[in-house]
């Protein structure tokens, strides 16, 4: 999957680390490539990689760095899972609409969402000095 772009191919179900990379527009500003199976739960297999908390830091300092920019492509292997997972945590970040993204895309990937949401509303708190102290305070915030 990629935080903004990248694509592997799929062999016996499974995401190919050694599938090349597809070839990008060279009109795109910046390209994030983040690989990472479509998984939800360690599998115990070599080759499967378990969506993280750095994954998902790494697609937060790009959006980050493209916040001027119009639009952003994100795209997986099949566009089913991972990549509306992504939209959706960044919509849900960001106050953007969601529409109908989750009835669109009912395999969306719980675990990719949830982490990336997760770490996204950890910077947040950071970020911000008043609900830094309220959540230290054990306040419950309203989401």
């Amino acid at each position: 999957m990629s935080g903004t772009h990248a694509r592997r191919r799929r062999a016996k179900g499974r995401t190919s680390a050694s599938a090349a990379l597809a070839r990008v527009s060279p009109s795109f500003r910046d390209v994030l490539r983040v690989s990472v199976t479509d998984i939800i739960e360690p599998t115990g297999l070599d080759w499967h990689v378990l969506f993280t908390p750095e994954h998902a830091a790494k697609i937060l300092d790009f959006i980050d760095r493209c916040s001027d920019v119009e639009a952003i492509v994100i795209h997986c292997v099949g566009g089913l899972s991972r990549s509306p997972a992504v939209g959706m945590a960044l919509c849900e970040l960001h106050g953007w609409p969601l529409g109908t993204m989750e009835a669109d895309y009912p395999i969306w990937n719980k675990w990719v969402r949830s982490q990336l949401v997760q770490r996204g509303r950890d910077r947040q708190l950071r970020n911000n000095p008043l609900l830094n102290q309220l959540a230290t305070c054990n306040m419950i915030l309203p989401r």
